[in-house]
């Protein structure tokens, strides 16, 4: 497929990759939230450490500041993985075998404020529930890039459109470029993108 390497989410597919020699990077799933726990990824051969969102921007800064640590900077976030798959639970029984309802729309999980948490399902039948808004960091990205992260990364779970991703990943390097050559943030803010945004952890944290 020519891909330059793989995303690893667990230390089984990280001992996978480290024994087939492919490159990869450490995901997110891996919660590195210190210094010291992507001491030890990048010491297992990870090309990156991608730094876990839960965490403010001021604790990014002292783990990027310990190697290649990647970010993300927008897209919304996984909240949870269930070997329990919703949509075939209710809506697939046939004789025992799941008609896999899942290929016939979006579905979404809605709670008691009306919030619509979407839905995914892969290949294995596991379900994926997304956050019910996006995260943008697009109007802070000079406080981002000056944390000293070697990547960001656009998260583009749930996102089908190509049109839309196209649309975010231009604003993005848009703003990276007006930052890297006049220090200032660029004219463009998340509400170009859309709405109902959210800075997600870096500055409330997790309470």
């Amino acid at each position: 497929m020519g891909a330059d390497g793989v995303l690893v989410s667990n230390l089984g597919t990280l001992g996978l990759a480290k024994a087939g020699k492919i490159p990869f990077i450490a995901d997110s799933p891996l919660n590195i939230f210190n210094s010291r726990t992507s001491a030890f990824i990048l010491q297992k051969g990870a090309q990156m450490a991608v730094i876990s969102p839960e965490l403010t921007l001021e604790e990014l800064k002292s783990i990027a500041s310990h190697g290649p640590a990647e970010c993300i900077v927008y897209g919304r976030l996984e909240l949870m993985e269930s070997e329990h798959c919703l949509t075939g639970g209710l809506l697939g029984n046939n004789k025992g075998q799941c008609s896999a309802p899942c290929r016939s729309g979006k579905f979404t999980l809605v709670d008691e404020k009306n919030y619509e948490f979407p839905l995914l399902m892969d290949y294995e039948c596991r379900m994926h529930l997304l956050n019910s808004r996006s995260l943008c960091m697009l109007e802070y990205l000079p406080e981002i890039l000056e944390s000293g992260v070697s990547s960001l990364r656009v998260e583009t779970l749930g996102m089908d459109n190509p049109d839309e991703i196209r649309k975010v990943t231009r604003a993005y390097r848009r703003a990276i470029d007006t930052y890297l050559e006049t220090g200032k943030k660029g004219p463009v803010n998340c509400e170009k993108l859309g709405k109902g945004f959210t800075t997600g952890h870096y500055f409330r944290g997790v309470q």
